[in-house]
């Protein structure tokens, strides 16, 4: 009769239990939906923000610009012509010409032909070996969704997205490389990785030779740190 009731209160309180779990399981997911959605919608008006932002950071270097410009104008041809191979070099400047459009894009799990291998996805170690290849491959200017690619650029993963110049972009990743050769690109480590990931995995890897490319000047800040020599004599802090 003892075993019989502890037998009772055991089920008694198992059935207690899994009613317990049912009735508080559902508020929590409708918490977590809704924390979801609020966060969507505040990095969604954040980005609004940046976009914002930014286009004000364009014009006023726009205006910058014009007065350099008229500066300049008033100026020696000499300096004037200084000025201009500085921001050009710097990435200041659009640059365009024929060159190769590549497309990179991260398998959608239908396609994923080898049933052994987890889901692939594009990371940032695969942009930057592929700019380093077009760098290599004689590209004038590079940019990754519409971002110019210069001296202090920083291409990273931020969480399950990629960030080039700190700004969030989403894939298909569109890179435009003016001046690049298609024959020196395909011979590099990069692009028989991909090429090979295409097969087994499905990644997207399109390279198209095309006249008329456009990449357009670097829209950051262009602030920059740098070091200088200590005087003779001067001790270290």
């Amino acid at each position: 009769m003892r075993s019989r009731a502890t037998l009772a209160a055991v089920l008694a309180l198992l059935g207690f239990l899994l009613v317990l779990a049912l009735t508080t399981e559902p508020p929590r997911r409708e918490g977590a939906e809704s924390r979801r959605s609020q966060l969507i919608d505040l990095i969604e008006t954040r980005r609004e923000e940046i976009d914002d932002l930014d286009a004000r950071v364009a014009s006023l270097r726009n205006e910058v610009t014009s007065a350099q410009d008229e500066v300049a104008a008033a100026g020696d041809d000499e300096a004037r012509e200084r000025r201009e191979k500085l921001q050009d070099a710097a990435g200041l400047t659009s640059r365009s010409g024929s060159g190769l459009r590549i497309t990179l894009d991260d398998p959608p799990p239908e396609l994923v032909t080898d049933p052994r291998a987890a889901p692939f996805q594009i990371i940032d170690r695969d942009l930057q070996r592929l700019v380093n290849a077009l760098w290599a491959a004689g590209a004038d200017a590079v940019s990754i969704g519409g971002e110019r690619l210069v001296a202090t650029s920083a291409i990273r993963n931020g969480g399950d997205t990629i960030t080039v110049n700190f700004r969030p972009l989403a894939p298909p990743y569109e890179i435009i490389a003016p001046g690049a050769d298609v024959d020196a690109l395909e011979g590099s480590h990069i692009a028989r990785d991909l090429h090979r990931w295409t097969e087994r995995y499905g990644v997207t890897f399109d390279v198209e030779v095309a006249g008329d490319l456009e990449v357009p000047g670097y829209q950051a800040r262009t602030r920059l740190q740098y070091a200088t020599p200590i005087a003779s004599g001067e001790r270290r802090p």
